[in-house]
């Protein structure tokens, strides 16, 4: 039972964070134009780095719960990896792009 619930809040984070990473961009428009004094280039550093920072916490999780055993743990990190590289990597390159 512990387990699942593992399982979903890990899924949950990577398909969170894997979206705030690839519409970045999007979401720091539709923040900007939800509440105005947030200005486009703080809401795409905030959206940014909430994406990296899923991605990190997503392996703690893990590491840190008892329920979940070395395997599953070696499958989501790789998981984790094949997705959030590729993604973080792309939302820095946007960000970056932003910034200067």
């Amino acid at each position: 039972m512990k387990a699942s619930i593992i399982y979903f809040i890990v899924t949950f984070c990577l398909i969170m964070a894997s979206l705030f990473g690839l519409f970045g961009q999007d979401l720091a428009y539709a923040i900007n134009a939800y509440v105005p004094a947030v200005t486009l280039t703080t809401a795409i550093t905030l959206v940014t780095f909430t994406s990296i920072g899923i991605y990190i916490m997503i392996p703690l999780i893990c590491w840190i719960s008892k329920h979940v055993k070395r395997r599953a743990f070696m499958i989501i990190t790789r998981i984790n990896c094949i997705l959030g590289l590729p993604i973080s990597i792309w939302s820095l390159f946007v960000w970056v792009m932003w910034m200067g």
